[in-house]
């Protein structure tokens, strides 16, 4: 009895981590593409792969069905333990989005927490399972229905990169040609450079401003080539930490001017040489383009 109970405690922690996971995907999708071993695609692909993956594995714990799926989830965290460890040793300190960005946990936090699942696995792994005769067609329902699930609930921005890249009202062409008059912008004629238009109170921009410097870094983009516009603020070194991108140039323009430039919205990234190349909302932001825009 207490060897069901400890698993299906465990089966909600695997279900809570999902969904807070899903809660805060944008971050974790994010947490992902830092990795460096994905583009940005495969990174918002993998990090809902990954949520479905979890809910299943906790969902099929407390169902209590099959061995397998406790020796699998065991497998799974103690690979996932090893990552950490790996993270830690590197001096990672920040989130490790275990449980989405909404409750901190370090690396070394969650190997103490990884470490305490393991145990509870490894006790309940003998124990008595259900049977009935449909289990087999219930746990692949399951798995379907969790993995489509995740992609339904919050489909993969690139889904909609066709329906972004035909809007046309992102930035207003009249007060951007004044904008170019800016010394700033002009020092920067025949230099190709990311333009990112900025608020230091709005999450998306966060998150753009986290893109954009890992998009950097995984590419060996010139910190040079990138100016963030930001919404006057005394909170922009903040700002700047919190999205690692201190290096990167910037400048302060009145709310008002801003908000003309930019349609009445921020973010807004732009693709400038001596002209508008691209322009991108935050959904909408196609990591090829960028990378080939400084590569042609």
């Amino acid at each position: 009895m207490w060897k069901l109970i400890v698993k299906i405690f465990l089966g909600l922690i695997f279900i809570a981590s999902a969904i807070l996971k899903l809660l805060t995907i944008d971050d974790f999708e994010l947490y992902i593409f830092t990795i460096n071993l994905f583009s940005l695609d495969l990174s918002i692909l993998f990090a809902r792969l990954i949520i479905g993956f979890e809910l299943f594995l906790g969902i099929l714990l407390c169902l209590n069905l099959f061995k397998f799926i406790t020796d699998l989830t065991l497998i799974t965290t103690a690979a996932f333990t090893v990552y950490l460890g790996i993270r830690a040793i590197g001096g990672d300190v920040e989130n490790c989005q275990c449980f989405g960005s909404n409750i901190f946990l370090s690396p070394v936090q969650s190997i103490i927490k990884n470490a305490v699942i393991i145990a509870g696995l490894v006790w309940v792994r003998n124990s008595k399972y259900f049977k009935f005769k449909y289990k087999k067609l219930v746990t692949i329902s399951i798995f379907v229905i969790s993995i489509v699930g995740v992609n339904i609930i919050s489909p993969p921005d690139f889904i909609y990169y066709k329906q972004y890249s035909k809007l046309t009202d992102i930035y207003s062409v009249e007060h951007f040609e004044k904008f170019k008059e800016n010394p700033v912008l002009k020092e920067r004629q025949n230099k190709k450079t990311i333009i990112c238009f900025l608020s230091p109170y709005c999450k998306l921009c966060n998150l753009t401003a986290k893109k954009i410097s890992s998009m950097v870094k995984n590419h060996n983009i010139d910190k040079s080539n990138v100016l963030y516009i930001f919404v006057e603020s005394d909170d922009i070194a903040k700002f700047l930490d919190d999205t690692k991108s201190t290096d990167i140039k910037y400048i302060q323009m009145p709310k008002e001017e801003v908000m003309q430039i930019t349609a009445d919205g921020v973010p807004v990234i732009i693709l400038y040489e001596n002209k508008v190349v691209d322009a991108f909302v935050y959904r909408g932001i196609v990591e090829r383009k960028i990378v080939d825009f400084f590569n042609n």
